[in-house]
């Protein structure tokens, strides 16, 4: 009778730790997933917040016109532009 409550006692107490080992692993991998998702949100809230300024910059026709000079080939119809290149060093010293 002592062996069967013994058995009985062992069995539960596997059982419990199986259980209690599956439950810290699920939570690990919780908070593997929790800390991804983090760095996925705190970089796109990084990337909102550039696009909101950026969208708020470019609502002020002004600042269309610098950004399309900037960026593109564009120039009023009085203005002059004026391309500065770097010269080349060609001397081949050691």
């Amino acid at each position: 009778m002592k062996v069967v409550k013994f058995l009985g006692f062992g069995l539960i107490f596997v059982l419990m730790f199986f259980g209690l080992f599956n439950i810290v692993t699920e939570t690990m991998a919780l908070k593997i997933e929790n800390r991804k998702i983090n760095a996925t949100l705190k970089d796109a809230s990084e990337k909102n917040v550039y696009f909101k300024n950026k969208i708020e910059y470019l609502e002020k026709p002004e600042n269309i016109l610098k950004e399309a000079k900037s960026e593109l080939p564009y120039k009023d119809s009085n203005e002059k532009v004026i391309i500065i290149v770097k010269p080349v060093s060609t001397s081949s010293k050691p």
